[in-house]
């Protein structure tokens, strides 16, 4: 029986990140916070005493990575001691001429798997092989492990691979099935794509986990962010989550009904916000029903909202009055409003309320041929 092996997995760094919707200067720290997020994962790996690092896919945003950005990294690697890498390349920085795994030189401690089948990586000093496989640009239809399955179990073997876990195939990009997984043999599947940590998963006998990202880049990456550290072996498998995002997204929900200013619902906003720490960023999302008469301006409350990072405010609200007057009209549009403010007036709760009420703001902006307000 082998020895049991330590290991980290980091997960979608994206290094190099546009972050497009932040002022420029703060895109350019939040890109210089990647990398920093990266060199404080590599030190936690070292610390934990790590023996190899697994890096399942999308360690770079794109594959124009300037040298220097590229040199940083690399450099990052060659000096982690004795630790291993195992790099699967994602859907982000895919193998072709481009891409910094062909136009770098990357250190001996890093293995790149560069082939679309998984390949074996033996490492017999700890009777231990890795298996892993390049990911493909999107789309990306082609599952990389079907009919896949290891070698010799009676060593400790470890997969990487950059995918998605669907229960069938038809997903966007790269479908890993629950009986792929099972039927590998693997004693525990590092995977990357899925930007949410998911916690030890298993597919019959087989362990798995997504990481997730190692910092949110959006308002659809909220929550923990980081990396995992785990111990493996033949008698099985531990992992633990550390959370490195220096800072965190938030989607804050404000009834606002009854406010008639920007700076009335922005007290509104801020309390509804309170505990978030002031580097982290913020998206306020304004629901409720607003007088006619209300003069509410999504960007000014969100420029009233306090000092976070960054702060944006969406407008989900809908005007009562104007809801009123459509509902006297003999027409299909009339009907809907009509039964809408039923509904909204049925509700039993808060939250019964406000899906009735974005329910008929979105239905109404339908009917009129408007554009569809955003809804989540």
């Amino acid at each position: 029986m082998s020895e049991r092996i330590k290991f980290a997995q980091i997960s979608d760094v994206h290094i190099e990140s546009p972050f497009a919707y932040l002022p420029a200067e703060k895109g350019a720290l939040r890109r210089s916070e990647l990398r920093e997020d990266f060199a404080a994962a590599i030190a936690g790996a070292r610390a934990f005493g790590a023996q190899l690092v697994l890096l399942p896919g999308d360690l770079f945003d794109h594959n124009f990575i300037t040298e220097s950005v590229a040199s940083a990294v690399i450099d990052l690697l060659r000096g982690a001691g004795d630790m291993l890498f195992f790099l699967a390349p994602g859907n982000h920085d895919f193998l072709e001429k481009r891409s910094p795994y062909e136009r770098y030189a990357f250190p001996k401690n890093v293995h790149i798997f560069r082939s679309g089948n998984m390949e074996q990586v033996r490492v017999d000093a700890w009777n231990l092989s890795v298996y892993g496989c390049a990911g493909a640009p999107r789309p990306n239809d082609r599952p990389p492990l079907p009919g896949f399955c290891v070698r010799d179990r009676s060593r400790l073997n470890l997969g990487v691979v950059h995918g998605h876990v669907a229960a069938h195939w038809a997903v966007p990009y790269a479908p890993i099935t629950p009986e792929d997984i099972a039927g590998s043999g693997l004693d525990y599947l590092a995977i990357g794509h899925v930007h949410t940590y998911t916690g030890l998963q298993r597919a019959g006998a087989v362990p798995y986990a997504y990481t997730g990202c190692i910092e949110g880049r959006g308002f659809d990456e909220c929550g923990p962010k980081g990396m995992i550290l785990g111990e493996a072996g033949k008698d099985g498998c531990e992992i633990e989550f550390v959370d490195l995002a220096r800072r965190h997204m938030h989607i804050v929900e404000v009834d606002i009904t009854g406010c008639m200013t920007a700076e009335q619902a922005a007290a509104a906003c801020r309390a509804a916000a309170g505990g978030i720490p002031e580097c982290d960023l913020v998206r306020f999302e304004l629901t409720g029903m607003l007088a006619a008469g209300a003069e509410i301006d999504a960007p000014l409350v969100a420029a009233l909202c306090g000092a976070f990072f960054y702060t944006e405010a969406k407008d989900r609200t809908a005007r009562a009055a104007d809801w009123e007057k459509l509902s006297g009209e003999n027409t299909l549009r009339g009907r809907f409003v009509r039964e809408g403010l039923q509904a909204i007036a049925a509700a039993q709760s808060e939250k019964e309320r406000a899906i009735a009420a974005r329910a008929l703001t979105v239905g109404l902006a339908a009917l009129s041929g408007e554009k569809v307000p955003e809804c989540r």
